[in-house]
């Protein structure tokens, strides 16, 4: 059926060649009568064939016709457009384009009825073009390609990849650009825009050594990734994401020294990107102290943060396990036992840190004032060891020290050297527990301030430097990442998803996309007549009244393709002021005669008035047939007739035209040879002669069929 359709189409086409001509360059007669013949070829060529070549004798025939016009009339386009039509028709691509080429520059104009046959030519050059990279022949039919369809997804397309294929990245932005946003969800056009933005800003070979260092990391290799990202940003300083890339995973390789500078220019380029602010922070840290060690102290920062005291202290002791000279560890670890109130063991760490960074104020603040409160506290207790040693047998009554202050004024108003004398001397109550102060922390040299305030309740004991209690190793948590950036995802090369021979010959045989199936469908029903429907609706025109013997064409007659004028009220216009378009159109058939039993499909076809354009608009090949001599009616809305929707039916038909074929729907014309559907050549003596009186009444929307005469 897909086939049967497509031939109609072609069909009215070229037979529409036979009869017209432009009005401003008009053919002479003998030009005239040429194409004409050359017409009438290639329409029993298109009816009878369903592959088409030049080798095929009809196809052959309508080719040399085509050039003895060319002859008879070099520099009128309607020569071109029929060359441009037949060379389509046969594949013949390389001879459709010169043709076609040829029409354009002498005025022919391409519009909704020649496009289509253009555009169908540079689509197929332009694909066997691009599969064989020949880019820039390429963009030239693809050009062609897109000035007829603008929005072509494929033109579009293989444009950009031709201009990448050639080294002009910016050329291909523009054609992306359109893709994008036209297809929004497909991410192949996203990021291949993307890359090409960053060729044309950052040169081709810095940006494939980039994304050849995505592919790597994605696939696990993250050295040779590296040597990518580090020769992409070598090719352009300019080129952020290769500085940003070369800086992470330097860090993850624990290279932090080497990353240094990467993130250093990487800000540089972009001063507020806080994630590689942090990032460069983090690799200096690395690099002083070593990644494990500074990883470690981030730990502890973010347990102390969040309250976890303990976890916090074996953070930071691990962190001076793996770096003995982390000084900032070991400031943490002696604010952490202030806070636990183990002054003895807060002196040796920051005596420690203190040692390693003498310079460091904070730290030297903060040993001077737990050395002071450690010393205070040794005098209170030798105090109170005097004053026991001096106290009364135990029936004596011991002489009392009393205070004009109350215990919990004087710690509540005390300094911390009182405080801790009280503790000796008074021995008041014992002090709620003193809170906890996550607000103290701070990053590397402000890790110590302020000095916290401490209240003493009884003499600490001498401790190592250790935790005041048994802790368990917290569960470990992850270091603190590098800034986090995205893995780009790789990009899966744009196929054009076209295929072409190589070989531009006359037998060349592309599958064509297929026609939709035309399918007859029952027609709307008519709205309702008024009152007077004849006068709304208008009258019925008869296309065709006949009385015709088919003949075969070897005793001259037409054959199996038999062509008349079409009615003159039907030459104009077909929607207005009377809307035939859409009415119905009814056939009746009286076969006189007829040599055998065979069945016979009647077709007519009404050829529109519009100079080689779509096909005609043909009934279907079913809805009139028959096998013996009789009287045969059938209606049919011309709504189903095919090619329908494509019709600009505002400009009328020109001509009628009347088709046999078997009941395998072969053209029953001995000028052409095929085979029946066993294999065998149809006899058509079976046919011919065939007497019939042949009518056509078509019936305007919102008529009345008259009745037949």
């Amino acid at each position: 059926m897909i086939k049967r359709c497509l031939k109609q189409l072609l069909l009215g086409l070229i037979c529409l060649t036979c009869v017209l001509s432009f009005a401003q360059t008009p053919l002479s007669p003998e030009a005239q009568e040429v194409l004409q013949k050359g017409g009438q070829a290639a329409a029993l060529a298109l009816a009878t064939y369903d592959e088409h070549f030049i080798d095929k004798p009809l196809w052959r025939e309508a080719v040399n016709y085509g050039l003895e016009l060319q002859r008879l009339a070099p520099d009128n386009p309607q020569t071109y457009r029929f060359l441009g039509q037949v060379y389509s028709s046969i594949s013949f691509y390389s001879r459709a384009w010169e043709a076609w080429e040829k029409y354009k520059s002498l005025g022919g104009v391409m519009n909704a009825q020649t496009a289509p046959y253009l555009a169908s030519v540079s689509s197929w050059l332009g694909s066997k073009s691009f599969v064989e990279e020949k880019y820039q022949d390429a963009l030239t039919y693809y050009g062609a390609l897109l000035e007829l369809e603008p929005d072509s997804e494929e033109a579009n397309q293989h444009l950009a990849l031709s201009h990448i294929a050639l080294g002009e990245p910016a050329k291909a932005t523009p054609y992306l650009s359109t893709l994008t946003e036209a297809y929004p969800n497909k991410v192949d056009y996203v990021n291949l825009l993307s890359r090409t933005e960053e060729q044309a800003s950052y040169g081709i070979e810095a940006t494939q050594a980039f994304y050849n260092g995505i592919d790597l990391y994605s696939q696990g290799n993250k050295q040779k990734a590296l040597e990518s990202f580090e020769q992409a940003a070598s090719l352009s300083t300019s080129y952020r994401k290769a500085f940003v890339w070369a800086g992470r995973v330097n860090q993850e390789l624990a290279q932090p020294g080497r990353a240094i500078p990467y993130w250093q220019r990487a800000i540089t380029l972009n001063e507020n990107d806080e994630e590689a602010l942090k990032a460069l922070e983090q690799a200096e840290g690395q690099d002083r102290f070593g990644s494990e060690a500074y990883n470690s102290f981030q730990q502890g920062l973010s347990y102390y943060q969040k309250g976890s005291r303990g976890e916090a202290f074996w953070s930071f002791q691990r962190a001076t396990q793996l770096n003995p000279n982390y000084a900032e560890a070991y400031a943490w670890l002696g604010q952490i036992s202030v806070e636990n109130r183990d002054l003895n063991a807060a002196l040796g760490f920051y005596s420690r840190a203190q040692q390693l960074e003498p310079n460091n104020r904070l730290i030297q603040s903060a040993y001077s004032e737990t050395a002071r409160l450690v010393s205070q506290i040794a005098v209170n207790q030798a105090q109170a060891t005097a004053t026991q040693a001096q106290t009364p047998p135990a029936n004596t009554t011991p002489a009392t020290t009393t205070t004009t202050t109350s215990p919990q004024t004087a710690t509540e108003t005390a300094t911390p050297t009182e405080t801790a004398s009280a503790a000796t001397t008074t021995n008041p109550p014992k002090p709620e527990p003193v809170a906890e102060q996550p607000n103290q922390t701070q990053p590397a040299q402000s890790a110590v301030e302020p000095t916290p305030q401490v209240v003493v309740e009884d003499p600490p004991v001498k401790v190592d430097i250790q935790p005041t209690a048994t802790v368990e190793p917290p569960a470990p948590i992850e270091p603190v990442p590098v800034a986090s950036l995205p893995t780009p995802a790789p990009i899966e090369p744009v196929s054009p998803g076209l295929s072409a021979s190589t070989a531009d010959a006359p037998k060349l045989d592309p599958t064509p996309a297929p026609s939709p199936e035309i399918v007859a469908s029952t027609a709307p029903e008519p709205p309702k007549p008024e009152p007077q429907p004849q006068a709304a609706g208008g009258p019925a025109v008869t296309v065709l009244d006949v009385n015709y013997e088919h003949t075969n064409s070897d005793n001259g007659g037409t054959g199996g393709f038999s062509f008349f004028d079409g009615p003159s009220s039907l030459l104009s216009n077909l929607k207005s002021p009377v809307d035939y378009a859409d009415g119905k159109l009814y056939q009746r058939i009286n076969v006189s005669s007829k040599p055998s039993g065979e069945p016979v499909r009647y077709q007519i076809c009404l050829v529109h008035n519009d100079s080689l354009s779509i096909g005609p608009a043909c009934s279907t090949t079913n809805t009139l047939q028959f096998e013996e001599p009789g009287v045969y009616e059938v209606s049919q809305p011309l709504s189903t007739f095919t090619h329908f929707n494509e019709i600009d039916w505002t400009k009328g038909i020109q001509q009628v035209m009347l088709i046999l074929q078997d009941k395998d729907g072969n053209t029953l014309d001995n000028r052409v040879a095929y085979a029946g559907a066993e294999g065998a050549s149809v006899n058509l003596e079976a046919f011919y002669p065939m007497k019939v009186k042949y009518s056509a009444i078509l019936v305007p929307l919102g008529g009345t069929f008259p009745g037949w005469p």
